[in-house]
């Protein structure tokens, strides 16, 4: 696996899929991913890439799908399907997230144990979001 950092506004782009690639200046030839880079255009054999949120340490990974040297910019694209709406935890979480924010927005006051990002919701919680995440998948999406 190959590891960059984002910005947040970069970050969400790029898990939802919108910008579903990378453009990156390696100002060193030493640095490890340089070569992991050239070994996946020179054998056509692609690795998994983790994007880190700059800000919040979050990060998603994604299988990706093509890497071009260009101009001194290594471009690596990825599989934007991956980890959206076909995957129930992924989907599930976005659920959760979603309706944290919204709360906050409307001043609706959730329980304190559910204020928190989807990985660290009590267990129950967890398989009720997910069973939620499955139906509504089931019943829109076919």
């Amino acid at each position: 696996m190959i590891t960059f950092k984002s910005t947040p506004e970069n970050y969400e782009k790029e898990k939802s899929g919108k910008k579903a690639n990378t453009e990156r200046i390696m100002k060193s030839i030493d640095d490890s991913r340089h070569a992991k880079l050239l070994k996946m255009i020179n054998t056509q054999i692609y690795d998994k890439i983790q994007i880190v949120n700059t800000e919040s340490d979050d990060s998603f990974i994604r299988q990706i799908t093509d890497v071009t040297f260009w101009n001194g910019i290594w471009i690596i694209s990825w599989d934007s399907h991956e980890g959206r709406i076909d995957s129930k935890k992924v989907f599930a979480e976005w659920l959760h997230d979603t309706y944290e924010e919204l709360s906050k927005v409307y001043k609706w006051k959730t329980q304190k144990k559910c204020r928190v990002k989807f990985k660290d919701l009590p267990e129950a919680n967890k398989q009720v979001i997910l069973n939620f995440a499955d139906a509504i998948k089931k019943r829109f999406c076919g």
